[in-house]
């Protein structure tokens, strides 16, 4: 037996619940079914082939872990195999793509910043618009979420020479874009 902690379902919300489990081995990119089939500290999560076991992040950062197959990760939500109506936050592998640039990512992907270093990676499209949260859900095409776990925001992607932002906006860059010939809209 290995006691383990997870999020479970109580009442109308979600709780993180620690349990004995038999048999959760599996760790990062391990097929899984549920999420006691993944190691403490992981979780099953849903995807287009079935679950895979991703570890938490919930400090929203990855740095310090690496996926699978050796390749960086970076933090984002997903959605659990055992509750599929709620998003957690796990590390994932980074499929590193270029802002604003058709192609680079799956159909129904973006590229959009995913680390506090700049790098940027393919992000599932979500309807999050300019200003919403992306806390629980994702940011529409062409924007990028930023801020502090707890409080962050979908902003629009931009080049700094360019007219990607509205009449009374500009296109700012900063250290978080690795790239600063791309930035976000602001206001003037």
């Amino acid at each position: 037996m290995i006691r383990v902690c997870r999020v479970r379902k109580r009442g109308d919300g979600y709780v993180a619940s620690c349990e004995d489990e038999t048999n959760g081995l599996g760790t990062d990119g391990a097929t899984c079914t549920e999420g006691a089939d993944c190691a403490p500290g992981f979780d099953c999560i849903a995807g287009d082939k079935g679950g895979t076991c991703r570890r938490y992040c919930c400090s929203g950062s990855c740095a310090a872990q690496t996926a699978h197959n050796g390749g960086p990760t970076f933090c984002d939500i997903r959605k659990l195999v055992d509750f599929t109506e709620h998003l957690v936050p796990v590390c994932l592998p980074l499929k590193t793509c270029k802002l604003l640039q058709a192609g680079q990512c799956g159909d129904t992907e973006t590229c959009a910043v995913v680390t506090e270093k700049g790098d940027t990676g393919c992000v599932e499209i979500g309807n999050a618009n300019v200003g919403d949260s992306c806390e629980s859900q994702h940011c529409a095409a062409g924007l990028t979420c930023f801020g502090s776990p707890g409080d962050r925001r979908c902003y629009k992607l931009c080049k700094v020479d360019g007219a990607d932002c509205g009449p009374t906006q500009k296109c700012t860059t900063g250290a978080v874009f690795q790239d600063t010939t791309f930035g976000v809209c602001n206001d003037d």
